[in-house]
């Protein structure tokens, strides 16, 4: 009735983990811009075109000056999030090369 459990290698394993810390460092980036564009929009203004790939300093340069204190350190955060976004996927594409050879056929 049924059938055996196969369980991933210790190596699948820490494979998926990456993927997992890859997935959450995207949910973080995403919770930040959201947040800045929301409290943009609270205080009645907007972050206009904004984005994680170009959420720069210079968005906020229309804003009102107490907003701008406020926002100011989520651009940083949101670029160094990206930056180790960018780590990991490099870090994959190395994984899925060398280890998972189906991956080319799915691309």
């Amino acid at each position: 009735m049924l059938s055996p459990v196969k369980h991933r290698s210790a190596r699948a394993q820490g494979d998926l983990t990456v993927l997992r810390a890859r997935a959450g460092l995207v949910r973080a980036r995403k919770v930040l811009v959201n947040t800045a564009r929301g409290l943009a929009k609270s205080y009645g203004e907007r972050l206009r075109g904004c984005n994680v790939h170009n959420m720069h300093p210079e968005k906020a340069e229309g804003l009102s000056p107490v907003l701008q204190t406020a926002l100011e350190p989520l651009p940083a955060g949101i670029e160094s999030l990206s930056e180790r976004i960018r780590e990991y996927n490099e870090r994959i594409e190395g994984l899925a090369q060398e280890r998972y050879p189906q991956v080319t056929m799915l691309k």
